[in-house]
């Protein structure tokens, strides 16, 4: 490794400017206005706007998302082999943020398609899953080229969460109002889609310009694809990671997707829909600061140890209690969501940190493949489980518009409740056997900077 390699890998652990850290988070709202967009209303849109059976909704969803998930780990070995002078990361995050707009407005034209509409609801959405890729999987693996130090990857990671959560507010209070405003919901939905394409470009152009790739100068030879993928294979805690994320994904997400069914037609309360999703975001929001001081002190495996242990007891509360008062439903909520805030700020903290251990193990560091390969995993679990929401809504027999039956109105709550606290469970049992902790993670660095000097 030459001298500049060296002072390279010594820059890439200094503190990270507050600014830059901002940047960083408004790089997340950028992304998250679609992905809370789709989460929380695209499935509902496609039933309840579209007419579009729920089963059929819920596939032409997990084929879309599995579609993104098989593209993430391709963009981040792209990515992982860029050279510019603009940097590795940053040049999708600003060429691509305008496309990524467009595509989402695209996702929300079909209600002017005059025939082919589920043909076209796929391949729309698929154009977008696209878009979101080629900005994403950068994006994420950016946080791994500003810096190495594990204290503030776990900033990043909770600047970063705070980002997510505000988008997911700005969606979960404004949409539904919003498209009220308009003579008829299609129209409204377009408009929407305008809009938060404008507020994405300002957002992702605000990341291009406040974060710094300490690479942006030095041109690291990147490793061959076969190392990469080696380099995550062979590293334990990487796996456990990902096995962590798919699992919590793939149950909770039937959670998510069924909360504005659950508010429509379980609690007849459409109108607090939106307050009942914002309960889950603002939980993210007032808990991401505490449970990144947890991870700082005690250890990131204790912080998501512990909140999969509250949410187990806020979904089991909520399980047992069948009631319909929106207070209690929307106080249980917030609960599971004290302990499920946990997950994103965690996981998003302990990806970066993976990368190093697989760089001492095999010589090659993957950051952008390793992002690559977690989002593939992760969007495959959830395309998995908005499938089953799909299939699951059908079985049911949910009818769109409905006055819904006794049965319907069980297996909503059932929907409601069973899998978070499946998801909770076992992406527990999985984290137990995670080791890499701020003190490993430190020498590790060490170790990595003496081998480099060793090597000059």
């Amino acid at each position: 490794m030459s001298a500049v390699e060296a002072v390279f890998a010594q820059a890439r652990a200094a503190p990270t400017a507050r600014g830059a850290r901002l940047g960083y988070a408004a790089g997340c709202f950028g992304t998250d206005v679609f992905w809370q967009g789709t989460s929380f209303f695209l499935l509902f849109y496609y039933t309840d706007v579209l007419g579009i059976s729920s089963t059929t909704a819920g596939l032409v969803f997990a084929a879309a998302m599995i579609w993104d998930g098989i593209t993430d780990p391709i963009m981040g070995l792209i990515a992982n082999r860029t050279q510019s002078r603009l940097g590795r990361y940053r040049p999708y995050i600003l060429f691509g943020a305008v496309p990524l707009a467009a595509s989402y407005v695209v996702m929300f034209a079909q209600p002017f398609a005059a025939a082919g509409l589920i043909v076209y609801t796929l391949l729309a959405q698929m154009l977008f899953r696209t878009a979101y890729t080629v900005v994403s999987i950068p994006y994420g693996a950016l946080s791994a080229s500003m810096t190495s130090d594990a204290a503030e990857r776990s900033r990043l990671a909770t600047f970063k969460v705070l980002g997510g959560a505000v988008a997911a507010l700005f969606v979960a209070l404004a949409t539904q109002p919003f498209i009220a405003l308009f003579p008829t919901a299609e129209e409204g939905w377009f408009a929407l889609s305008i809009l938060l394409g404008a507020c994405s470009c300002l957002a992702l152009y605000a990341t291009y310009r406040t974060a710094s790739e300490k690479a942006d100068t030095v041109e690291l030879q990147q490793p061959p694809v076969r190392r990469q993928l080696e380099a995550l294979w062979r590293n334990p805690s990487f796996i456990i990671v990902i096995a962590a994320i798919m699992l919590s994904s793939i149950a909770s997400v039937i959670s998510s997707k069924v909360t504005v069914y659950y508010f429509t037609y379980y609690l007849s309360k459409p109108d607090l829909a939106g307050i009942g999703l914002a309960i889950q975001v603002v939980a993210v929001m007032a808990c991401t600061p505490l449970w990144a001081w947890v991870a700082r002190r005690y250890s990131k495996r204790i912080a998501w140890l512990a909140g999969a242990a509250i949410a187990i007891v806020g979904q089991g509360v909520f399980y047992a209690y069948a009631g319909t008062d929106s207070i209690i439903v929307m106080s249980l909520v917030a609960v599971i969501w004290i302990g499920g805030s946990a997950v994103p700020v965690i996981f998003w903290s302990m990806a970066p940190d993976t990368v190093e251990v697989g760089e001492w193990r095999t010589g090659a560091r993957s950051e952008g493949a390793a992002f690559g390969i977690v989002s593939l995993g992760q969007k495959v679990a959830l395309g998995i489980g908005i499938g089953l929401t799909g299939i699951l809504l059908d079985v049911i027999r949910y009818v769109p518009g409905a006055q819904q039956s006794a049965v319907t109105l069980e297996g909503m709550h059932a929907m409601m409740t069973l899998p978070g606290l499946v998801a909770a469970a076992a992406s527990g049992a999985v984290m137990w056997f995670y080791r890499l902790d701020g003190t490993l993670h430190a020498r590790l660095v060490k170790a990595l900077q003496w081998r480099a000097k060793k090597r000059r």
